[in-house]
């Protein structure tokens, strides 16, 4: 507390009064030399401040000799405390007293403040303060009375008291919100009229006034809203299972003519964790649009209520007499018992102690404290008290004014005539806000600086804090990062923030902390550590740090998101950062080129591969229309309905995140089903098989290219059985052993292809009898069916049966290239990448933003479609090959590095990889070159193959992004 003690030692107090209530007799001079102190005044480093004085050890006559050599500081003193606690001072009591800082004598004159504080710490609640008046040394009369302090905070005045700051501070305080309606949170508790009318009632987003309350848990068993009493708590809650807290709190909203409270335990369902998550998320928004927040301030756990009835007479202003022996003028003073307020001393309080409060009481706009003996006032601008004795100068940073302020400022709702009603109600007020500390004074540089100040103070004072549940760590402060997010415009990793990463890091502890045994925090932020110890953290102060801006000495290579709420530990969360201008730094410059390069052509070869799947769809659903009607025309506009209605259909599906895991793992057994059931369907249609030779030997080529060339241009094609490989290797954040399950998850994709797509090639050739009118056919599995069944019913059967197959392709497609999105957008890699990298909440948790982007952009090679089938086909074609052209960067990485220095993980292949690395890059040139050769010679213009001007404007379109965007904004992703 910083404050000045004195004590009297050994000292023993007679039983009998050595000095009754009488006037005390002195020469009006100086006020120092009323407090002239005698000989054991010592401030915290033991040396003695007051002005000649003689050091002495203070002997068993100290206090009698003092009051007999007519000391007024001791007589004084002696005088106030009998008349509060005569019956304390019996013999054998020791008496010590106490001087707050900055009060020491030398510091109050005339001008100066009112009052001398003294404890008496033997049982925690013994204090008194006395009174002086500013122009009792000017030979005028006493100016002011003290207020007298109300024996029950139940009292209809305590009501008109807290009444009337209620609509000061909605009537006159810019930085508190008004008392207009607002939305109500999920639940409220509706008060009713009476004991037994009390209900949880659910709001449906309906608006209405209401309070909060913020309490202790404690330790006892306390009364929560569960599943299994859900239904009972809507219709009625008995009032004798409230504890008393709760009791008190619902009478004083009914007092204050409000219907609706909200009570944490009650309007939370406890045991469903998805409900928890979800209000724990909106903790933010409550507190801050409650019409007032109750506290139980002194509270320890719920059953000691609100309300304090005391008839104890020492809160009541006593008189003392000081009497100038010139003139025999009478002067009083005032003397009464002192309470522990929340101004400076808030941290004596019980609740202060509970780090959901911090948020609670920070976010709310008013708050009345329930503090003992009298309330305490806080909001936005001002504090108060029902004795009158708060004052704004012994804050403890950062509260409620201070972090309001800074808020204010960053979001630019302070200013113009709302600064000048704040600082004009400032200048008349005792409590003047001295925003400087958080805000107007780091004005003048960037408003990166102030919010990283103001952030990193509310840090300190938060860590100092207790929590039931360490899980609690992150969600007990989301609502603080909440609103710092909107104005600081960052993203927010595990209690730091992505641009004032290099400073936030520089946090330390003073002893040695201890690690949860639940892991909530990486290691690096310091929420990763339990500690004890008042002074948790702090950080590097250095000014020219914060005056920096966002030019940081440092490059972020990787941060894994941590969210703003969540309390779990990934099994990754890396945080990799480099000096700039390094060598390595250069290096990594490189490596930020060649992933930017990789990633917007990776994802532009998804948009391809999801459009040519809606196109699949598309032309089957109407080869099997026409195959069924064989006078039905087709036009193309009929194909962009199709289209577009395929890729609205996947799309919807990948909205809902609870349906994919269902809808893909149903898909998967029903593909496997249904290719073995074909590949039967297939044998058993024909009795006429074609023969081994034919099948094995024969070349069947229409092409118009030699045999050779018409051969490597025929395996092109199943290049399409590894399409989407890539989509695993863009999560490696969200796999947990990546280096492990990753290449198990290509390895298993491969051989599923394999062992499914083999049998069923063998058992098209061996069934087909015309293949050239298969190859000719724009569904030439319908055609196939035909052929093996002459059936036009067998044949749309069969085909309908591939189709809905196909739909599981289009959902997964459509998942991969905007999951895809999501994870680039973490790495701003796209546009909008702040919206795009966010996870929608319920009944959605997909990111939707990303998924909009990217559905967007398959949506417009359907428009193509109706102009130029050959554009559209050459767009199509280039999503194959711009997938290998991002597998050839990462096989040339590797080829081009030392190996000695790679990393080796499960699979690694010391010779077979290098020689396995070789002839996948010499696949990918070879289909580049063939993919861009025309199907048919000779060439006509509707035959023309235009794969190559799509890669050429693809490369392009990369480095416009680089140039723009990448190289500002980009940061790589990182594995390890």
């Amino acid at each position: 507390m910083g404050s000045m003690v004195s004590s009297i030692e050994n000292q023993q107090i007679p039983s009998q009064p050595l000095l009754g209530p009488s006037p005390l007799a002195f020469k009006p001079v100086l006020l120092s030399a009323l407090l002239k102190w005698c000989e054991r005044v010592e401030n915290d480093a033991g040396q003695v401040w007051h002005r000649g004085c003689k050091k002495s050890l203070v002997d068993e006559e100290f206090w009698a000799r003092e009051m007999r050599d007519g000391c007024p500081f001791c007589t004084l003193l002696f005088e106030a405390v009998w008349k509060l606690y005569g019956d304390y001072l019996t013999e054998g009591r020791c008496l010590k007293w106490t001087v707050p800082y900055p009060r020491r004598p030398e510091a109050i004159r005339d001008d100066g403040g009112n009052s001398i504080y003294f404890c008496i710490p033997d049982d925690g609640d013994l204090a008194l303060r006395l009174r002086r008046f500013p122009n009792l040394w000017r030979g005028k009369g006493p100016s002011g009375d003290m207020k007298p302090i109300l024996r029950n905070t139940a009292s209809e005045e305590t009501l008109q008291t807290i009444r009337g700051w209620i609509n000061e501070c909605t009537s006159t305080h810019p930085l508190c919100s008004k008392a207009d309606v607002a939305k109500l949170p999920t639940r409220v508790i509706d008060v009713g009229s009476g004991e037994d009318d009390i209900r949880l009632h659910e709001t449906g987003q309906s608006i209405g006034v209401y309070a909060c309350l913020s309490h202790p848990w404690g330790k006892r068993p306390l009364v929560r809203t569960l599943k299994d009493n859900f239904s009972q708590f809507k219709c009625g809650i008995p009032w004798s299972t409230l504890p008393r807290t709760f009791q008190d709190a619902i009478d004083f909203a009914r007092r204050l003519g409000l219907q609706y409270i909200w009570i944490d335990s009650l309007c939370i369902i406890q045991d469903d964790p998805l409900d928890w998550q979800k209000e724990a998320a909106q903790m933010a928004n409550i507190y801050q649009h409650a019409y007032v927040t109750l506290a139980a301030s002194k509270a320890t756990d719920s059953s000691r209520g609100l309300y304090t009835s005391s008839s104890d007479p020492k809160y009541q202003a006593q008189q003392l007499s000081l009497v100038n022996d010139v003139d025999d003028t009478d002067f009083p003073l005032q003397v009464c018992s002192d309470l522990i307020h929340i101004d400076g001393f808030f941290d004596f309080f019980p609740i202060s102690r509970r780090a959901w409060v911090y948020q609670e009481r920070l976010l709310s706009a008013r708050v009345v404290h329930f503090a003992g003996a009298e309330v305490n006032w806080e909001c936005n601008s001002a504090r108060n008290c029902e004795c009158g004795q708060i004052s704004a100068g012994a804050s403890v940073l950062p509260d409620k004014i201070h972090f309001a302020g800074s808020l204010a400022e960053l979001n630019g709702k302070f200013k113009g005539k709302d600064r000048e009603l704040a600082e004009a109600a400032s200048d008349s007020s005792d409590m003047k806000p001295d925003y400087s500390k958080f805000s107007i004074s780091l004005l003048q540089s960037p408003q990166w600086g102030q919010s990283v100040k103001a952030w990193r103070q509310a840090v300190k004072q938060y860590a100092q804090l207790n929590l039931t549940f360490s899980k609690d760590r992150f969600p007990a402060l989301a609502g603080i990062a909440k609103m710092w997010n909107p104005q600081y415009q960052d993203q927010y990793f595990a209690g730091l923030w992505r641009d004032s990463i290099h400073l936030d890091l520089l946090w330390l502890v003073y002893k040695p902390g201890r690690r949860p045994d639940e892991c909530r925090a990486p290691t690096w932020s310091w929420a990763s550590l339990e500690h004890e110890h008042q002074e948790f953290l702090r950080f590097d102060s250095d000014a020219d740090c914060l005056n920096s801006g966002k030019g940081m000495p440092v490059q972020i290579i990787r941060i894994t998101d941590f969210g703003l709420q969540t309390g779990k530990c990934p099994e990754m969360a890396c945080l990799v950062i480099r000096e700039k201008g390094s060598a390595m730094a250069g290096e990594v410059e490189y490596e930020r080129v060649g992933t930017s390069f990789s990633l917007v052509i990776t994802w532009a070869s998804a948009v391809c591969v999801s459009a040519s799947v809606c196109l699949v769809g598309t032309l089957s659903i109407f080869s099997m229309i026409a195959t069924a009607n064989p006078g039905f025309v087709y036009h193309p506009w009929m194909g962009f309905i199709g289209f577009q209605s395929i890729n609205i259909l996947a799309s919807g599906f990948n909205l809902f995140e609870r349906l994919l895991p269902w809808v893909s793992k149903t898909l998967l057994l029903y593909t496997c089903s249904m290719v073995f059931a074909v590949f039967v369907a297939l044998l058993a249609g024909r009795s006429e098989k074609q023969t081994a030779h034919s099948f094995f030997a024969e070349i069947y080529n229409v092409s118009g290219w030699p045999d050779g060339v018409a051969f490597l241009i025929g395996l092109s094609p199943t290049n399409w059985a590894f399409s989407c490989l890539d989509a695993v290797v863009h999560l490696t954040d969200e796999i947990p052993q990546p280096r492990k399950n990753i290449p198990m998850a290509l390895l298993c994709t491969a051989a599923l292809g394999t062992f499914t797509g083999l049998p069923i090639v063998f058992a098209l050739f061996f069934s087909a009898t015309d293949l050239p009118a298969i190859a000719a056919s724009t569904t030439p599995s319908l055609e196939l069916f035909y052929q093996v069944y002459n059936s036009k019913t067998v044949a749309v059967v069969l085909q309908s049966l591939v189709t809905l197959s196909a739909a599981g392709a289009m959902i997964g497609c459509h998942t991969w290239q905007s999951r895809m999105a999501w994870a680039f957008s973490k790495d701003r890699a796209f546009p909008f990448h702040r919206h795009m990298s966010k996870i929608a909440p319920k009944p959605f948790n997909v990111p939707i933003w990303a998924h909009v982007w990217s559905c967007f952009w398959v949506a417009l090679p359907g428009c193509l479609y109706l102009a130029s089938n050959l554009a559209f086909n050459s767009l199509i074609s280039a999503g194959i090959l711009l997938q290998y052209i991002t597998y050839s960067m990462g096989i040339l990485c590797l080829l081009w590095t030392d190996r000695s220095k790679v990393v080796h993980g499960p699979f690694w292949f010391p010779k077979l990889g290098y020689v396995a690395n070789m002839i996948t890059l010499a696949w990918t040139l070879i289909s580049g070159a063939f993919y861009s050769f025309p199907y048919y010679l000779p060439v006509t213009t509707e035959e023309m193959n235009y794969v190559s001007c799509v890669l050429v404007r693809v490369i392009f379109c990369a480095m416009g992004y680089w140039i723009a965007i990448g190289r500002v904004e980009y940061t790589m992703p990182l594995l390890g």
